[in-house]
Parts: C-alpha cells; sequence; structure tokens
C-alpha cells in the first residue's frame, strides 16, 4: 500500500507499507464451520452412547446445543494462534491443513483446551525474583500443577507435570518417592510415570542439577477399593468405590453383570447398586470413555445367605 501526502498539487511525501499474509475470509469462515462440525460430531456421538445406554439426563439438551458454537470458537482461536507464526504462511493458508485442524479441535475441544492451558501457562506465569542475576535458572525453576492430579497408591500412572524450566535430566520426587521414569517433552512439560505410595495428598519435586522447585500437594494418591467388599448374592445394595479417572459415563460391572444404577460423585468416587450373581469373590470393573480405567480383582465376595 502505497500513500502519497499531497501540499499545492505538488508530492511532499510518501509512505509506503507492504502487507505480509493477506487475510482470508473464506477460509476464516471454513474454519468456523468446519470446528462447529467437529463439535456436532462430538455432541451426537456422546447423545448416541448415553441415549443407548439409559443414561441421558433432559438437562444435558442445552449443553449440546452449545457444543457446536463452542467448538467453531474453540476452532478459530487455534487458527488464529497457527497464522499467527505457528507454521509456515504456506501451510496456514493451505485450506486441507487449516479446516482438518479445525474439525480435530470441534471434536476434542476437552483436549485442545488443555493445549491452550499449556501454551498459556508458557507465556504468562511469572518467574520468581531471584536475588542474584547470576542465580537466574535456579529463579525461574518452577512446577506449577500435575495432570491429571490423582493417581492410584500402586503407581504406574503417566501424568503430566507443568512449570518452567526443565532442562537435561531432571528428577521427579513425589514426597520422597522418586518417579518411575522421567521424560523431558519441553522446557514447560514433563511427561512422568509416578511410583506407589500411601494414599494422600503429596507435594512434588523437581530437581536439575543444584536447583530444586516445589508444588505443594499438588498430587492425590487413592486407594482404589470398594465399601462395602461383600453383599448379598440377591444384590440390591449400594457400594462406594474409590479409584480414578472416573467420569459421568462410567460404567460398573461385578462380575461381568453390570450394575444399572452407577452414580459419579467426584473424579475418585461413584456409587453403584450391586447386581444380581452367583455367590463368590468377582473382579469389579469400572469403564469410562470406552476403556477401563479401574480392575479390582476379586473385589466383592457374592454372600449365600443359607
Amino acid at each position: 500500500m502505497v500513500v502519497e501526502v499531497v501540499s499545492q498539487g505538488k508530492p511532499v511525501a510518501t509512505f509506503s507499507y507492504t502487507y505480509g499474509q493477506p487475510f482470508n475470509s473464506l477460509l476464516f469462515i471454513l474454519v468456523l464451520l468446519a470446528g462447529g462440525i467437529g463439535a456436532s460430531l462430538h455432541a451426537l456421538r456422546s447423545l448416541y452412547w448415553y441415549t443407548g445406554n439409559r443414561k441421558a439426563v433432559e438437562s444435558w439438551l442445552l449443553m449440546y446445543l452449545l457444543l457446536p458454537w463452542t467448538g467453531a470458537l474453540m476452532a478459530t482461536v487455534f487458527y488464529l494462534i497457527i497464522s499467527a507464526g505457528l507454521m509456515s504462511p504456506e501451510q496456514a493458508s493451505n485450506p486441507l491443513i487449516a479446516v482438518g485442524i479445525a474439525v480435530l479441535v470441534g471434536m476434542f475441544s476437552r483436549e485442545a483446551g488443555q493445549k491452550l492451558e499449556y501454551i498459556a501457562d508458557a507465556l504468562f506465569t511469572r518467574a520468581s525474583n531471584g536475588s542474584d542475576a547470576g542465580k537466574d535458572s535456579q529463579a525461574t525453576l518452577q512446577v506449577v500443577a500435575v495432570d491429571p492430579p490423582a493417581g492410584k497408591t500402586a503407581g504406574g500412572d503417566k501424568v503430566t507435570v507443568k512449570g518452567i524450566g526443565f532442562s537435561g535430566q531432571p528428577t521427579v520426587l513425589f514426597d520422597n518417592a522418586e518417579a518411575q521414569s522421567v521424560a523431558l517433552t519441553s522446557p514447560t512439560l514433563l511427561t512422568v510415570v509416578t511410583p506407589p505410595h500411601a494414599a494422600g495428598a503429596v507435594d512434588v519435586t523437581v530437581k536439575m542439577a543444584a536447583t530444586s522447585a516445589k508444588a505443594k500437594k499438588a498430587f492425590t494418591y487413592v486407594e482404589e477399593s470398594v465399601s462395602p467388599a461383600e453383599g448379598p448374592k440377591e444384590g440390591g445394595n449400594t457400594v462406594t468405590i474409590t479409584g480414578t479417572g472416573l467420569a459421568a459415563d462410567a460404567t460398573v460391572t461385578f462380575g461381568g453383570a453390570q450394575s444399572q444404577e452407577v452414580h459419579v460423585e467426584s473424579a475418585t468416587s461413584l456409587t453403584a447398586k450391586v447386581p444380581q450373581h452367583a455367590p463368590g469373590k468377582v473382579d469389579v470393573v469400572v469403564t469410562s470413555g470406552g476403556k477401563v480405567v479401574l480392575t479390582l480383582k476379586d473385589g466383592y465376595l457374592y454372600k449365600d445367605a443359607s
């Protein structure tokens, strides 16, 4: 773009500005639509599952109606971030790449939101002020959070430790128990396998060379259990199951017999009505999101009253 300043019919100054990547309004609209379509697919899949399992709740209708709009807006945010420089101009303007990412963002809005949270943590979390500029690496090391924030006492759960200033070969401690494995994903993310530990909230510490950082009570160990752990073979009694990864769509089986009444109280606790079953010990299995999140071997005993 060229701007020419004219005085008394004569040009006295000329200003020029060269635009970078032109704004593609059609692609912007396609991203909006693709995000909405992806979110609609997610809503229909969820509604299909809950309706088929007779768990649909009328109050969720508004949520399903809003999901396409949420997906469209989330896809737009990702498109703007990508266009701002995370991809080359040629890639960012490629409709197949942009629309494909938009559909995925719409279908997996929750996961996309977590990625945005990671980016925000890296950009906006303020480092601690150090008294000595020569100790800058120690001042900037921080542990922000652990995701997910809970796991089983037996350990073996893969979690993400979020923070600032990660490098080299860090060591991660859950209280005084060292993580089974630590992988440096980025300067703000560590992928960690939790060690065994007694139930309760623990501090998470990251150690690097001569410095360390701690997040207090950042992770909670949960004892997997069924209480009470026995009942009549006729079933009908209610038990409380504690574990991790429990969600609203959780289903519970006792020796293969499915409970017809499950209420999820939190991500670590639910109640279930015990179905009828032959006497003896059975496995208790909790499934959520299409995968098994909890298995209690011989976790419940059916008793014969006779």
